[in-house]
Formats: structure tokens, sequence, C-alpha cells
């Protein structure tokens, strides 16, 4: 390949939730769809991607319970499907796959301090093809902000993903990201 072909994802989510006393429910469906243009290969044609093509559905549902104002240890589960738009790849492995995850984790809202939420679990996506295996491990998340003091802000924000693949006998990978961010407000109108 000459260069890597363009990759479109767009998202939505909706969600709700309510709070009962201190127990904290909520429930957020979501979408994700990835979308692949042409690879240019290195004599200068080019070959179609769209069997990578799918579209992810998830439904996750989280019960908290508020120990204090500023802690709230949850557990999640999260039950979805991936669709490919073709039903076989060109290998003809069928690749679309049910999603299982369960996590457990706590937010914190520490006045200015600290504010986010962390999480360990599992998850596991479960391929419909029987020759492929199934594609599951560890699941870290973290969305945390901290503020050491006035006008800097650290952020640490963390996920983990199954990353599909049309590479013949192989079900895919789990990918581990994660992001730090430090800001530091110098004056009124200038954040380093």
């Amino acid at each position: 390949v000459d260069d890597r072909p363009l990759r479109h994802t767009i998202d939505g989510s909706l969600g709700l939730s309510k709070d009962l006393g201190k127990l904290r429910l909520s429930a957020t469906g979501s979408v994700s769809r990835q979308q692949y243009g042409d690879a240019t290969l290195i004599d200068g044609t080019s070959l179609s991607q769209e069997e990578r093509n799918s579209t992810l559905a998830t439904l996750r549902l989280r019960a908290g319970y508020a120990v204090s104002p500023a802690l709230t240890p949850f557990i999640e589960g999260e039950f979805g499907r991936r669709f490919y738009d073709q039903k076989q790849d060109s290998a003809g492995y069928e690749r679309s796959a049910k999603r299982l995850a369960a996590r457990a984790g706590v937010m914190v809202d520490i006045e200015e301090k600290l504010a986010g939420e962390a999480s360990i679990g599992w998850i596991t996506e479960d391929l419909d093809d029987e020759r492929l295996d199934t594609v599951s491990g560890l699941a870290l998340a973290a969305a945390l902000n901290w503020s050491p003091q006035r006008g800097t802000n650290v952020r640490l924000d963390g996920s983990t993903t199954i990353e599909g693949t049309t590479d013949a006998g192989d079900s895919g990978s789990i990918l581990y990201a994660g992001t730090l961010r430090v800001e530091r407000q110098i004056r009124a109108n200038l954040t380093a």
C-alpha cells in the first residue's frame, strides 16, 4: 500500500439517568460507524476497503451508589452487536459479532480538585464465524480531570477498544489508548 486509506468514524449516543436517593441509574445507547476509503497501491491502482465498513450498536446499563457527594462506585454492563456491511469478507469469513462487557469503577467529584471516573472490567466480541476465535480481554477506561492548583489542569483519558481486521484467520485485537494533557493558564487570554 502506498498510503493508508481514509477512515471515517461517526459516533452518536443518547442516554437517560435517574437518581433515586443515593442510587444512580443510567442507560446509554450508542452507535459508531466506521467507513473506509480505497487504498492506493504502489503500482497506482486502488483496492476497495468496503469489506471493512461496519456499524457497532451498544447499550450500557449502569448502577451506582453515592457513598458521599464526592464518591460514587458503580457497576456497568454493556451489550451490543457489530454489523459489517458485507456478510462475508473476501476470504469468506463472517466478521459480524456480539459484544458483551462488564465493568466496575468509581465516579469522583472533589469540588474543583478532581472530577471524572475510572473503571476496570472485561470486554469480549464473539464473531459469527466459528473458525474465528473470540476477542476478549481486560477493559480499562478513565476520564479524570485534576487541578493541583488554580489555573492548572491535568486531564487523563484512557479507553479500550476492539479493532477488527480483514486478515484471513485473524479475529482482531484489543487496542488500549491513553492521553495525558496538561494545561496552564498563564494569563487571562493565554493558555499553554
